[in-house]
């Protein structure tokens, strides 16, 4: 259920119900598993699936965050910056951006 629909708000209240279970009891069994809150887990794949079109098409970092559901380039800047260690602009062109 995570993993789908990246690009929109995915309210945990919704996961809850389908699973049958509280937010809490949710997010404290999800975290014991997966080590992460499921809102790293979240964020984690949005940057996880912005890898490949930052290497292998020429759309702009802007556009890549907005079909990802970043409100704006900066906030996937740093998000990017925070999971994989460098800028959306470094990992698309590590050798021109040293």
């Amino acid at each position: 259920m995570l993993q789908k629909d990246l690009e929109i708000k995915l309210p945990f209240s919704q996961v809850c119900r389908q699973l049958g279970v509280g937010y809490e009891s949710f997010r404290k069994t999800f975290k014991k598993i997966v080590d992460i809150s499921p809102t790293e887990y979240r964020v984690q794949s949005r940057i996880n699936v912005a890898k490949s079109p930052l290497l292998e098409s020429d759309k702009s970092i802007k556009q890549t965050a907005y079909e990802l559901g970043f409100p704006d380039s900066y906030s996937f800047s740093a998000q990017f910056k925070r999971y994989v260690g460098v800028s959306p602009t470094v990992y698309r062109h590590p050798l021109t951006s040293v």
